[in-house]
């Protein structure tokens, strides 16, 4: 927990190198870490073609990192698990997703999610430190991006981010 609170206290401090990144191919890299993490597991992929940013490959792969590993985590008790990532267009604006059908979160809790140490489950029934969702915050953040989250207990959770498409 010491560890992830200090990157999480780095990560207000370090300079940004923006580049041109293939958010496809990153997710492809995340996905093959995740992998031992799915063995013996039903978890069903579906993404879509994404698009280029602007962004810091390093902070954006912490990102994907972080929102692919807890949709994982939160549907490791689902049978058939399920998780979607794409895109969609909002007035002038395009917004990625990662969507899962896990155990998801009750609303009203939602301001809760982007905190650090922040927790919305058990540490028992799913394991970490609260520190993923707030370090995936502030990359967003100081990408001048914004992110938030929807869901519903037992129905899975969708975060969502804005980006600037290149």
């Amino acid at each position: 927990m010491v560890d992830n609170l200090l990157e999480f206290s780095r990560l207000g401090k370090t300079e940004i190198h923006l580049i041109t990144v293939n958010i496809s191919q990153l997710i492809q890299q995340v996905r093959e870490q995740l992998q031992p993490e799915l063995v013996g597991r039903s978890l069903h992929w579906e993404i879509e073609p994404l698009a280029t940013v602007e962004a810091d490959p390093v902070l954006l792969r912490l990102v994907l990192q972080n929102l692919l590993s807890n949709a994982v985590k939160y549907t490791r008790n689902n049978t058939e698990a399920v998780i979607k990532i794409g895109r969609v267009e909002q007035e002038q604006e395009v917004i990625f997703f990662v969507k899962d059908n896990g155990a998801g979160f009750d609303m009203k809790y939602c301001d809760r999610l982007f905190s650090i140490f922040q927790r919305l489950h058990p540490q028992e029934e799913f394991p970490g430190t609260g520190v993923g969702l707030a370090t995936v915050r502030r990359i967003i953040h100081r990408h001048g991006g914004r992110i938030w989250a929807e869901g519903a207990i037992n129905q899975g959770a969708t975060f969502l981010l804005f980006a600037a498409e290149t």
